[in-house]
């Protein structure tokens, strides 16, 4: 309704008497009725709540003190250059009708910002707004404007703009009213706003606590009785959030309780510890290894301890296999390079041994004490061969391998060796599982592991050989319901000459072959066991590529030659080699590196009807020396005869293309074979 004085609603108060009784009544209830509109506005502002119902509340007051039709609160972002309409309320417009969001630049309150004290009173009809708002209130006849800025010491927060009908209708008194009524509803928007930052803060760290996939709890430093906990302590420890709440720290840590009472007092002293691989214990007695931070800090009056665990258990697992990876490496490299010296001195021992047991001039003793030698020096070289195949080092000649064949060939050679209760099943796919590698060594692997089993039940038991393949991996799985194996075992089972068995019973390098086989055709094996689940060897195998090719024997030629030529970078080797093949009745020509022998061939390459190439040699490589050869003359057989052959001297290429493998130390007979074999015929 208009008001019918002129002067300031809570001015009033302060104004002269009035000259005749009706008017001191009229005065004392305008003045009742002021008082009553300012201790609800106080009162309002002081029981809190949001800004938005504040100000709502406050405008709704200010409407009826005031005698206005329409009341706005502004809060402005000087940043953004907006006015955010905080609260309205309104007789002539509805709140759809409202902006939410208006310019600065479009209305006159902005001035506040830069002048606090500038004029309140306005004609609306001469005021430089340009909202549509101002337009429809001056086209309901409500001309009079009164602004006060929202103040928080001299900073504006936003502005209180009140509407009356008609012109004039506000004076200095009602400025003074209005801007004493806003200073409690400023101080009153701060508090709520700071308790909205508080409440969201609150929130974000409740939220963020419960989505960690850390442990986060809280326990009572004294009584150390867990006070709080997030869901994934509760996963983690097995527990649900109720039983974890019911829970001391004594039940979870692993620590003697006079140490972790020590534990805790240090925390509280220290303000913040850190422990590393400490230990905690599941519902289900197991164990999981974490790292804490652990802080002193106040809770409900009293003092407490905030922990932060991390389960390292898994990265320690994994740290852990990739220690043993490495140290696995290196123990191949090392034994690589101890048999392929080995080797060159057993070929020379076995050589020349048997050329003098083949002579006229030793009686019967000396050739059976040169036998002796011999065979000592053939026991010598079964152990290194079983160190290159641990190395990666035994040669392999790559070819098309379909693992149900070799599936199959593995059992008909294990089932002598079983005994009979024990059952082997197969579960092999109809299809051809076709992988490039060596059969034979493929065969030694898996009846590696299928002895493995039978070694681990005596009494008897099952064991699964199962075939599966996707477009790029053929995964072989070799299961047993034996006893299982412990974490130690699990962990070293292919290192050499680690065994479980009595001393004598075994030399621990079974396992270790099968490693090293697997991994020289580009395979993975994994184990997965536990004590009293049994075991399963888990073997990858790349399958064959597209387009593969691999050479035949008819695709070699020694033409009209009559020449061998041996190229290795040791003498005695050579020499060894060379008596050896003469006394068989081979031309012999030496080289002693990868670029002697390609100037040897080019210069007569219809003269050689072989090559025995070794591998490991200082300058070229023996893959190198290969492809040179190849160059010159692609059907020349080239049979490789190496003490070691890693990845890095041979690669799949030449595997596919070579004539023949000899492993170090070699026998005349088995120089023979290898030579026969690609038709390189002794010349006598």
């Amino acid at each position: 309704m208009p008001r019918n004085d002129s002067h300031g609603a809570l001015g009033a108060l302060a104004s002269p008497e009035p000259t005749d009784n009706v008017g001191a009544l009229r005065e004392v209830e305008r003045r009742n009725r002021q008082l009553e509109h300012t201790n609800r506005i106080l009162t309002g502002l002081s029981h809190g709540g949001r800004p938005e119902d504040l100000a709502a509340a406050f405008l709704a007051e200010c409407r009826l003190l005031f005698a206005c039709e329409h009341a706005v609160a502004l809060r402005f972002d000087a940043a953004a250059g907006t006015a955010h309409v905080l609260a309205m309320d309104s007789t002539v417009l509805d709140a759809p009708d409202v902006e939410p969001t208006l310019p600065l630049a479009d209305i006159s309150s902005a001035r506040f910002l830069l002048e606090p004290l500038a004029e309140c009173i306005q004609d609306a009809r001469v005021a430089p707004d340009r909202t549509r708002i101002h337009e429809l209130l001056i086209g309901l006849g409500l001309y009079s404007l009164i602004r006060v800025p929202l103040l928080r010491g001299t900073q504006v927060l936003g502005a209180v703009v009140l509407w009356a009908t008609g012109a004039d209708r506000f004076d200095d008194e009602d400025v003074r009213d209005l801007t004493a009524l806003t200073h409690p509803l400023a101080v009153a928007l701060d508090r709520a706003e700071a308790l909205d930052a508080l409440a969201a803060s609150e929130q974000k760290y409740r939220s963020l606590v419960a989505q960690a996939e850390e442990m986060i709890f809280l326990f009572d430093a004294e009584t150390r009785a867990i006070l709080e906990a997030n869901a994934y302590t509760s996963r983690a420890l097995g527990y649900t959030p109720g039983e974890i709440l019911g829970l001391r720290l004594d039940d979870l840590s692993t620590v003697p309780p006079d140490m972790l009472e020590a534990d805790v007092r240090h925390i509280v002293e220290a303000g913040e510890v850190r422990l590393t691989e400490h230990s905690y214990l599941r519902k289900d007695r197991s164990t999981v290894l974490v790292d804490i931070v652990a802080s002193s800090t106040l809770f409900a009056g009293r003092t407490a301890i905030l922990v932060l665990a991390r389960d390292i258990t898994d990265v320690r697992g994994f740290q852990r296999q990739l220690m043993q990876s490495q140290k696995m490496e290196s123990l191949g490299t090392m034994a690589g390079a101890v048999a392929h010296d080995f080797n060159n001195l057993l070929t020379t021992i076995l050589g020349f041994a048997g050329l003098l047991k083949r002579s006229p001039h030793f009686d019967a003793e000396d050739r059976e004490n040169l036998g002796l030698i011999e065979e000592a020096a053939r026991h010598a070289a079964d152990l290194t061969g079983r160190l290159l195949a641990f190395a990666r080092g035994g040669l392999a000649r790559f070819g098309p391998v379909d693992l149900r064949d070799a599936v199959q060939d593995t059992l008909r050679l294990a089932a002598p060796t079983l005994h009979s209760n024990i059952n082997v099943t197969m579960d092999l796919p109809d299809g051809p599982v076709v992988v490039e590698g060596d059969q034979g060594q493929l065969q030694q692997a898996l009846i590696n592991i299928v002895l493995n089993a039978r070694d681990e039940m005596p009494e008897g038991g099952n064991i699964t050989i199962a075939l599966h393949a996707n477009p790029a991996v053929a995964t072989l799985l070799v299961s047993d319901d034996g006893p299982g194996m412990n974490e130690e075992t699990r962990t070293r089972i292919f290192e050499p000459f680690y065994t479980t068995k009595p001393a004598g019973s075994g030399t621990g390098l079974r396992m270790a072959i099968t490693y090293g086989i697997v991994q020289g055709h580009h395979g993975t094996i994994a184990v997965q066991t536990k004590l009293g689940e049994g075991t399963v060897f888990v073997i990858t195998l790349p399958l064959l590529p597209a387009g593969a090719k691999h050479r035949t024997d008819d695709s070699f030629s020694t033409g009209d030659g009559d020449l061998i030529l041996v190229v290795d970078d040791d003498d005695m080797v050579r020499r060894t080699a060379h008596a050896t093949l003469a006394e068989i009745g081979y031309n012999v020509v030496e080289a002693r590196d990868g670029a002697t022998a390609i100037q040897l061939l080019k210069a007569r390459p219809d003269r050689f009807a072989a090559v025995l190439l070794d591998l490991v040699m200082p300058g070229m490589t023996g893959s190198e020396t290969f492809r040179g050869l190849a160059a010159i003359r692609p059907d020349l057989p080239v049979i490789v005869c190496t003490a070691y052959a890693a990845d890095a001297h041979i690669d799949t290429d030449v595997k596919r293309r070579i004539a023949g493998l000899i492993q170090k130390p070699f026998s005349s007979e088995r120089l023979e074979r290898a030579l026969a074999g690609v038709g390189a015929s002794p010349r006598r």
